[in-house]
């Protein structure tokens, strides 16, 4: 029994891997097309007729989101042979060394950058209080902001990203359809993009919505459905990983596209390290895994390991590179929507 055992151990130490790096690792190019098959393009690009002859615009939201915890994770389908359940490997990472302030800080100048693009690449940008004063924007509802969008589920607590807004826009702010994930921004006239075409319509004057998420992780590794088993190999990755630019200048319905939304069909990555990834994961913690891991392969079913790390972020290197990928996110969207009036 006890070689029985012994053998068990063996197997659940070779099965699911999970370490680090403090290098950087790339986050590789995000698929699209028919069954995925193509690369995504850099700027995607949807109700492009809603942006010809656009000239005056109002900012009418702006948001950067600062992930402050995720979950790598990769699954082992168990095989050619196996029965789908070759485990899971799992990398807990969470940041360390950026306060609020600092997000704050670059919010605002990432915010400040964004007018001055739009300036630049020739549109005339009215005060936004134009817009906040307007009875439409009065009906909207409003979300307080430092505004967190929280996935880490019951039984784990990585996976918080937390949204701030320019001072200028105040303690309360509106969403727009698929601003933020989960969050529509309401329905009927408390919804964004409604209120945002009525204010449009009746001034001629589109409202721009600008969403980013600054994301400060990643993981190489394998798993997949005709693997036996996972691997993950957390490591720091600073980027912008999804952002988007909306110009709003009418109701959008199946004969009228009254939006238009440019947004990144790839990260924009800074490549460079900013901090130190250690891991913390407890004694007490590796003790249960490998104890269920062994019960798991003697019962024939496959394994899983966890392990918790955080990224200790230079706030200096933070920053700067931050404010690299948002104002090359900026002149990418911003360049786009230009290009297309």
């Amino acid at each position: 029994m006890k070689k029985f055992i012994l053998l068990a151990s063996l197997v659940v130490l070779s099965a699911c891997g999970v370490s680090s790096t403090d290098g950087v690792v790339s986050r590789g190019k995000n698929s699209g097309g028919f069954l995925g098959l193509a690369e995504k393009a850099n700027v995607e690009v949807t109700g492009e007729k809603a942006l010809a002859g656009t000239n005056q615009v109002v900012v009418g939201a702006f948001k950067v989101g600062f992930a402050e915890s995720s979950k790598q994770t990769r699954q082992a389908g168990g095989g050619l042979l196996g029965s789908g359940t070759g485990g899971r490997a799992q990398g807990n990472v969470r940041l360390d060394g950026v306060s609020e302030d600092l997000k704050k800080a670059i919010t605002e100048a990432a915010y400040n950058d964004f007018v001055a693009q739009l300036k630049s690449k020739g549109f005339t940008v009215v005060n936004s209080s134009q817009f906040f004063g307007s009875k439409q924007y009065s009906g909207v509802k409003k979300y307080d902001f430092p505004y967190v969008m929280d996935n880490s589920g019951f039984l784990s607590s990585y996976g918080r990203t937390t949204f701030y807004q320019p001072s200028a826009f105040g303690a309360q702010g509106i969403m727009f359809m698929n601003d933020i994930q989960g969050v529509t921004g309401g329905f009927g006239f408390s919804n964004g993009d409604m209120s945002a075409a009525e204010f449009s319509k009746e001034t001629g004057i589109p409202v721009v919505s600008a969403t980013y998420i600054v994301d400060f992780a990643a993981a190489g590794g394998h798993g997949g459905k005709w693997s036996s088993s996972a691997s993950v190999q957390v490591g720091q990755s600073l980027a912008v990983t999804s952002g988007t630019v909306k110009f709003v200048k009418d109701m959008t319905s199946t004969f009228n596209s009254g939006a238009a939304a440019i947004s990144l069909g790839q990260p924009i990555e800074s490549g460079q390290e900013f901090g130190q990834v250690v891991e913390e994961t407890s004694t007490a913690n590796r003790a249960v895994q490998e104890t269920a891991n062994v019960l798991s392969v003697l019962m024939g079913g496959g394994t899983n390991r966890a392990k918790d790390f955080v990224v200790h972020a230079d706030p200096s290197l933070y920053k700067a590179q931050s404010l690299s990928v948002l104002k090359l996110t900026n002149e990418a969207l911003i360049g786009k929507a230009a290009s297309l009036r």
